[in-house]
C-alpha cells in the first residue's frame, strides 16, 4: 500500500472511482483548473514573502496582513515543508520509499525556548463554513515527530481571503 494523506483521504471520501484511478490504476493525471493554480499561486506569494521577503503581488494584497503577522512569530521559520513519516511514526523523506504518510506545513514557526510550534495552513475558499480541522491535527502530530523538543502546537486554518483565522491547539501528554 502506498502513502496516505489528507488530501487522498478526502479525495477518497469525494468519490472513490476518481481515487482509484488518480491512486491506484494511475491511468489519469489531476491537471486541476483555475482554482487549484490559484491556490498554489497565493501560496508561492506567501511562501516568498515568509522566506525571502518577496512582496506580496497586488492581486494578493489580502495576503498581506496575514503573512505579516505570520513573520512576526517566534522562532524559525519553514514554509512549504514537506513531511514523511513511516508506519511505526518516525520522521522520513517525503518521497522515502518506506513513507506510510505524506502531510505539508504551509507556514512552520518552531520556537525552542518554548518548546511552541505555530503551524498555519492557508486555505483559498470563500469563507469558513466547511471548516475541517483534521488536517491540522495530522500536521502537528509529524511535527511532534519530527521535532521531539516541542511539547505545543498552535494550529492554524487561515481563510486569507475571508480574513477568517480558526485556531486549535494539539499538547503533548504526558505518559
Amino acid at each position: 500500500m502506498g502513502a496516505w494523506s489528507y488530501s487522498s483521504i478526502s479525495t477518497f471520501k469525494q468519490c472513490p472511482k476518481k481515487y482509484f484511478h488518480l491512486k491506484i490504476a494511475k491511468d489519469f493525471k489531476d491537471e486541476g483548473g483555475e482554482a487549484m493554480q490559484y491556490g498554489s499561486d497565493v501560496h508561492k506569494a506567501a511562501e516568498e514573502y515568509i522566506k525571502n521577503g518577496v512582496a506580496v503581488p497586488e492581486k494578493f494584497s489580502f495576503l498581506k496582513p496575514v503573512v505579516e503577522r505570520l513573520d512576526k512569530l517566534p522562532g524559525e521559520k519553514e514554509t512549504e515543508l514537506k513531511m514523511g513519516l513511516r508506519e511505526d511514526k518516525t520522521p522520513c523523506n517525503f518521497f522515502a520509499s518506506d513513507v506510510w504518510w505524506r502531510g505539508i506545513a504551509d507556514f512552520l514557526a518552531l520556537d525552542d525556548e518554548t518548546g511552541t510550534a505555530f503551524s498555519v495552513d492557508y486555505k483559498t475558499g470563500k469563507n469558513a463554513k466547511y471548516a475541517d480541522f483534521k488536517q491540522l491535527d495530522l500536521v502537528a502530530g509529524a511535527i511532534f515527530c519530527y521535532f521531539p523538543y516541542i511539547k505545543k502546537v498552535k494550529s492554524a486554518l487561515a481563510y486569507v481571503v475571508s480574513g477568517d483565522f480558526l485556531t486549535k491547539e494539539h499538547v503533548v501528554e504526558k505518559k
